[in-house]
């Protein structure tokens, strides 16, 4: 619920295009769909929420927006039952 309720605060904004971050947010889910030990590490307990946001961030931060980032990062800093809830 936080993270639908951050995408809605973004995407409200009117600065970000919503197309161009939706096309961006399906690429991640892509790859973390295809890269199942990178979804792993991005979604594991023991690992602490702010560094999992900090891998995302050096792994797309030159790939993605901003924004889309930022949404990425969120997500990583929950809590996730199984691995593949984030894709």
């Amino acid at each position: 619920a936080a993270a639908r309720e951050r995408l809605d605060a973004l995407t409200d904004s009117t600065s970000v295009d919503a197309g161009s971050l939706a096309d961006e947010l399906a690429a991640v889910t892509a790859l973390l769909h295809r890269e199942v030990s990178l979804r792993r590490v991005l979604t594991d307990p023991a690992q602490s929420g702010e560094a999992k946001a900090e891998l995302a961030q050096r792994l797309l931060g030159t790939q993605v927006s901003g924004t889309a980032v930022d949404v990425v990062a969120g997500m990583v800093r929950s809590r996730w039952s199984q691995s593949r809830d984030l894709v």
